[in-house]
């Protein structure tokens, strides 16, 4: 039997969902293996199964006394230039959960990287429309937190009218 595409993404929905259900328990694991993942020379990194450990971790609330700077420090190395772009675009959706001042600082990173980046006109590492989503989805994390420091972020961005970036205004908005 050869499966079809569309059954491999419906049983991989279905396995990520029964590991939702373990809830921290499968948090752990996720936090664990993505170290693992990370630690692997980059040859060797499977894109897909990095995606969805990172996946779980938002997926999966944090509990209250969990100490997150394990997580911060893996999602920052997730978020490294020379990461898989998708792999970037996943692991911005739970930093926008960390609302710490170090999450905020490695989101300002990351955007102040990508706009560089896009004004270069160096799209020699990400597609130039994948690099605008993930503007996208780090402002959207930098609202989420909310600080002042966030906010100032986004406004600083916002103010930026260079067509290269994207939409800049309406990302303020």
């Amino acid at each position: 039997i050869v499966p079809c595409a569309r059954s491999v993404r419906l049983l991989a929905r279905s396995l990520l969902g029964l590991l939702e259900a373990y809830g921290s328990e499968a948090r752990a694991a996720s936090l664990t293996e993505l170290e693992a993942e990370l630690n692997r020379p980059a040859n060797e990194v499977d894109t897909y199964y990095l995606r969805n450990v990172i996946y779980l971790m938002h997926r999966i609330p944090r509990d209250a006394d969990e100490a997150i700077d394990k997580e911060l420090e893996l999602l920052t190395r997730a978020t490294s230039r020379g990461q898989n772009i998708y792999v970037v675009k996943e692991a911005i959706i739970p930093l926008g959960h960390i609302k710490t001042e170090g999450a905020v600082k490695v989101l300002t990173t990351r955007l102040a990287e990508l706009e560089v980046t896009l004004v270069r006109k160096d799209i020699s590492l990400y597609p130039m429309d994948e690099m605008q989503k993930t503007i996208d989805r780090i402002v959207t994390a930098l609202a989420r937190i909310g600080t002042p420091a966030a906010l100032l972020t986004i406004a600083r961005h916002g103010m930026k009218p260079n067509p290269l970036l994207g939409d800049t205004r309406a990302r303020l908005g």
